[in-house]
C-alpha cells in the first residue's frame, strides 16, 4: 500500500503528523514528535522523498484524501 506523510498545521508537536494511505479518506495521525512548522515539514519532506513520493504526489495524496477518496 502507497502511503505519504503529511503535517496537519495548527497542532502541537506530537500531534501534528499524519499518514494518508492511497484510496482512504481522511489521515491517520500518529504521536510521531518532528517538531512544528517548517521542521516537521522538512521531515515529512525527507521520508516521503525517501519513499518515492514527490511533492506533486504528497499533494495529489492530500486532495485526494479529502475529496475523493471518501
Amino acid at each position: 500500500m502507497n502511503l505519504c506523510y503529511t503535517i496537519i498545521e495548527g497542532k502541537p508537536a506530537g500531534m501534528n503528523v499524519g499518514i494518508i494511505k492511497e484510496g482512504e479518506g481522511g489521515y491517520n495521525l500518529t504521536d510521531y514528535d518532528w517538531g512544528v512548522g517548517d521542521e516537521a515539514k522538512e521531515t515529512a519532506r525527507w521520508l516521503n522523498d525517501k519513499h518515492g513520493i514527490s511533492k506533486e504526489v504528497q499533494m495529489e495524496y492530500e486532495i485526494k484524501s479529502m475529496f475523493v477518496w471518501q
